[in-house]
């Protein structure tokens, strides 16, 4: 079983930015973090991902990406994001 992390011990990252936590997902000793970095300049949208073995992480990958609005066109000029009528 994997714990879950706590929202409140990640509010701030090491550059002051605000990290707004989205959804934790836990499968077998897999763990995804989802969330949002604010502040200090362009806003960053976040993955996380974690092996655990018992208590420990033994791998880490991190995926960061500049946040695009759900409005924005992509290439095709299509909304990134379409909201039903």
């Amino acid at each position: 079983m994997v714990p879950l992390v706590r929202s409140e011990v990640m509010k701030k990252d090491r550059d002051g930015r605000d990290y707004e936590p989205g959804r934790i997902i836990a499968e077998g000793d897999l763990v995804m973090a989802h969330g949002r970095y604010s502040g200090g300049g362009e806003t960053l949208v976040a993955v996380d991902i974690f092996r655990f073995e018992g208590d420990f992480i033994i791998e880490h990958w991190q995926v960061l990406q500049e946040e695009v609005p759900a409005e924005a066109p992509t290439v095709r000029q299509l909304p990134i994001c379409r909201h039903p009528a």
